[in-house]
């Protein structure tokens, strides 16, 4: 699939955008004790393609046919913001 597509199908996904919520909030809590890399599997198992975790900001890496996209998780005030950034 390329970016676009995968993008699209997983903001469509309320389960993996919930998950995400939750992860965020976990890592918000407990990233001074627990290793980033260690959710990295999280991230595959709701993108298998997921090939990197990233603390700041919080997210991952996916390996697209037409690129690199990575998901950004952010707070924004008492809002949690999910961001989408495209890398060719």
């Amino acid at each position: 699939m390329n970016c676009k597509e995968t993008a699209d199908s997983l903001i469509a996904n309320d389960v993996v955008m919930q998950r995400l919520v939750y992860l965020y909030g976990r890592w918000c809590d407990e990233h001074e004790y627990e290793d980033i890399n260690d959710y990295l599997t999280n991230f595959k198992q709701l993108v298998p393609d997921a090939i990197k975790a990233h603390k700041r900001p919080f997210g991952f890496s996916v390996q697209c046919d037409d690129g690199v996209m990575v998901f950004e998780v952010k707070a924004k005030g008492s809002n949690v913001v999910i961001g989408i950034v495209f890398k060719r």
